[in-house]
């Protein structure tokens, strides 16, 4: 049985705070490294909204002049591994909003961070030097269930 490695490629990105807030929440949420939890959003953004889907709605947010994340202060750049098929998503994204793979990996985890602060309930993490933050995280096994459940 053959196994099929993907080749990863190391990506940094300069994540706004209000971003950095949400996906530094998040990673407490699940307890993994922020590097893992960017790729782990990503993987859910392209889940939860269907390949195609995913691609038209991003289409209408980048172009809507009231979608905003606030910026606390200096952005905070980390370094994230992607694999082919996240790069390859990424790229699409780029292409459609027209901005480089960076940009396009921030409006994702944006993107992401408005739809789950929409639809869910709060959880509230202590931050390092922020007090708390809240956002709205939701419960994935009952989202899953209802998506196989269609």
């Amino acid at each position: 049985m053959k196994v099929k490695v993907e080749s990863t490629q190391r990506v940094k990105v300069r994540l706004d705070k209000g971003i950095y807030l949400f996906v530094k929440c998040y990673s407490e949420y699940i307890g993994r490294s922020i590097e893992e939890t960017v790729c782990e959003l990503l993987r859910m953004f392209r889940f939860l909204s269907g390949e195609d889907e995913g691609l038209s709605l991003l289409e209408k947010i980048s172009s809507s002049k009231d979608f905003y994340i606030p910026v606390l202060g200096k952005p905070v750049v980390i370094e994230v591994k992607l694999c082919d098929n996240d790069l390859e998503y990424l790229n699409k994204v780029s292409k459609i909003t027209g901005v480089n793979l960076q940009d396009a990996l921030k409006i994702c985890l944006a993107t992401l961070a408005k739809i789950l602060q929409k639809c869910f309930p709060y959880i509230k993490c202590k931050l390092k030097g922020y007090g708390y933050a809240r956002f709205r995280l939701p419960d994935f096994k009952e989202v899953i269930s209802k998506r196989r459940a269609k």
